[in-house]
């Protein structure tokens, strides 16, 4: 992306804010202009930072002359081929060593708490919003003043966290008292420099968030060495221009969060009226007032996320009895669980339902069931491995990826769909509504077949109550522990013809946006 381009971007934060993950992108995007040196012009009367550097060595050999700091040892000379990118011709490349006054880390092998103390802080304490005291280990004094030997943080010193979560940064203000620190985090006190300009900028420019990721080495708990740090290069402009610097970044991010507020603010209002819209739909069956409501959600649809969310609003309006009304003549969930119990009966004891494990309010004619009572598992006739997928041959493959064919087989003997059933991918979350004879793949695949349920209201349901991903853990016992609500079958379906009809509705908006 070029600077013109990225100029562009951030002279219309109102247009870009409503993009998804925009805020972010924003953000690094000012933070790159912020340390190449195009954020803001450079002014000849506030010197180089040639000038700088030279100010900076002569203040560091001054302190090492009054005993205040060891002499250093010399930092390896910047490598002009490994510059990462072009600055400005009054800036200058310099080791982050070399205008630092002191590297160092917090303990290696902290002391055991007490109940009162003084506190030691670890990486989990250093957050985007500043320091947080919560969860710290408490010191005695006299095991403070031993650690503190170490780290002695003084106002303006600034931390980075350089074991597990590497990267975050912040400016010590000492408003809140003195502490000491884990090996989790380094100390870092800039001679002559901005801290701001070194914590805000330069650590959390894209550029450096990726070098410090880079840069990290283990397994367990990756992190990353002091003498690593010392040899990182930092884009050194003159110290005014660093003040400028810091001041624009904090009014761009100040704007953007304003507009992001705005933005947050639009979107609750935006999906009231949705699920207004939605209200209205479910009070008539295709009238004026249908088509009213859905011309009101072709205005208030705007961007992807909207449809996201209305998609969303529609499935739960679906499943909690706000979608259709309710028809006295249909019968009752309660006449449908005893029709499915007749039929079925989980082996399994069950739990009984208490009042706080209903999720939210149902229609009166409707009840709770546990999962488990209205399907019945299929065990896979024939399970093939991933190896042996073909591209084309007589029966379909179904596994748990998000190819809802993921291949083919002419061997084997193939799960029969006498009803449309549920895949659920037992590590992938994923989701499919089967109705053809098919052949199982690799592993994981839960083939759930409902009893006396609506085959897509089922598969509606699993959408709704699908477990949060737990990364490639198993999923079927979160899924079979839920509990979900039984309409009449006669609901169930007009609530999937409705259902049907809006996420259409939906998928043709979409196709709008794009266009």
């Amino acid at each position: 992306m070029t600077v013109s381009e990225l100029r562009t971007l951030v002279d219309n934060l109102e247009e870009y804010i409503h993009v998804p993950g925009g805020i972010d992108r924003l953000k690094k995007m000012v933070l790159h202009l912020a340390v190449t040196g195009q954020l803001v012009p450079q002014d000849p009367s506030e010197g180089t930072g040639e000038h700088l550097y030279g100010i900076i060595q002569a203040k560091k050999a001054e302190l090492v002359k009054q005993g205040k700091i060891k002499k250093q040892k010399a930092v390896a000379d910047v490598d002009h081929d490994e510059l990462p990118f072009i600055i400005p011709t009054s800036w200058k490349w310099a080791r982050l060593g070399d205008i630092l006054s002191k590297v160092t880390d917090g303990s290696h092998n902290p002391p055991k708490g007490t109940i009162e103390g003084l506190p030691m802080l670890s990486s989990r304490n250093v957050t985007e919003k500043g320091l947080d005291f919560k969860n710290i280990r408490l010191l005695s004094d006299l095991d403070f003043a031993n650690e503190n030997k170490r780290t002695d943080i003084q106002e303006d010193d600034v931390l980075l966290t350089i074991v597990g979560s590497i990267g975050r940064s912040l400016v010590v203000n000492m408003d809140h008292g003195k502490f000491t620190l884990q090996r989790s985090v380094a100390v870092l006190t800039p001679i002559a420099c901005d801290p701001y300009y070194v914590s805000s900028i330069f650590i959390q420019s894209p550029f450096m968030q990726e070098t410090l990721d880079n840069e990290a080495t283990g397994t367990a708990q990756r992190g990353i060495y002091l003498n690593q740090i010392k040899m990182l290069y930092i884009p050194l402009p003159p110290f005014a221009e660093q003040k400028r610097i810091v001041a624009k970044v904090d009014s761009i991010f100040a704007l953007i969060d304003h507009l992001a507020e705005v933005y947050k603010t639009e979107q609750a209002e935006r999906s009231k009226l949705v699920a207004s819209s939605l209200a209205q739909l479910a009070k008539g069956e295709d009238g004026v007032e249908d088509s009213l409501a859905l011309a009101h959600l072709s205005e208030i649809i705007r961007t992807k996320a909207d449809a996201k969310i209305l998609r969303q609003t529609i499935l739960h309006l679906a499943v909690s009895g706000q979608l259709v009304p309710q028809n006295p003549s249909e019968g009752t969930g309660e006449e449908l669980y005893r029709q499915i119990k007749s039929e079925y009966s989980v082996k399994k004891v069950l739990l009984e339902i208490s009042e706080d494990d209903k999720p939210f309010n149902i229609p009166d004619n409707w009840r709770w069931v546990r999962l488990p009572e209205i399907y019945r598992s299929q065990p896979p006739v024939t399970k093939l491995k991933t190896a042996d997928y073909l591209k084309s041959g007589k029966y379909p493959i179904v596994d748990q990826g998000q190819r809802y064919i993921a291949g083919y087989t002419n061997d084997g003997e193939p799960n029969k769909a006498s009803v449309p059933v549920t895949v659920f991918g037992d590590h992938t979350r994923e989701i499919k509504l089967i109705d053809f004879d098919f052949i199982v793949g690799a592993d994981g695949v839960k083939i759930l077949e409902p009893i006396l349920v609506d085959s897509q209201f089922f598969y509606t349901l699993i959408d709704v109550f699908r477990p949060q991903s737990r990364g490639y853990g198993r999923h079927f016992k979160m899924l079979n522990d839920k509990i979900v609500p039984l309409p009449p079958l006669a609901e169930q379906k007009r609530i999937v013809t409705k259902t049907t009809q809006l996420l259409d509705l939906v998928a043709e908006l979409e196709r709008h946006l794009e266009k």
